[in-house]
């Protein structure tokens, strides 16, 4: 039996600056939860230096709701946008300027806990 191969090939995405908008608004997102289940735990167990999984991942769990409102908000989506148009990937990978997002994220916490 005669077998053809055919070469691996790679779908490329299209390399507009959507696209690379709605990845970083994404990565920022992701990078934000896992910031704020860093600091959560952080606050509740000072004298630790390292996170476990697991408690990342309940933090996670814990505030994905209050998260995903947070996204869906005006002022979630208004910092998320902001912080895209500031920062390249890279710069959202190292956290920089991470702050906004967490101080706007605790802002709209307290504001809908009332």
């Amino acid at each position: 039996m005669n077998s053809i191969e055919y070469p691996i090939q790679n779908p490329s995405l299209p390399d507009d600056g959507e696209t690379k908008r709605k990845e970083k608004f994404m990565l920022a997102k992701n990078v934000v939860q896992l910031y704020f289940a860093n600091l959560d735990y952080h606050n509740r167990h000072p004298d630790e230096e390292d996170v476990p999984e697991l408690e990342r991942e309940k933090t996670i769990e814990t505030y994905g709701q209050e998260f995903e409102q947070w996204y869906e908000s005006e002022e979630g989506k208004s910092a998320l946008a902001s912080y895209v148009e500031e920062h390249d990937s890279e710069a959202i990978i190292q956290k920089k300027n991470i702050d906004e997002l967490v101080r706007s994220f605790l802002i709209f916490r307290n504001r809908s806990s009332r």
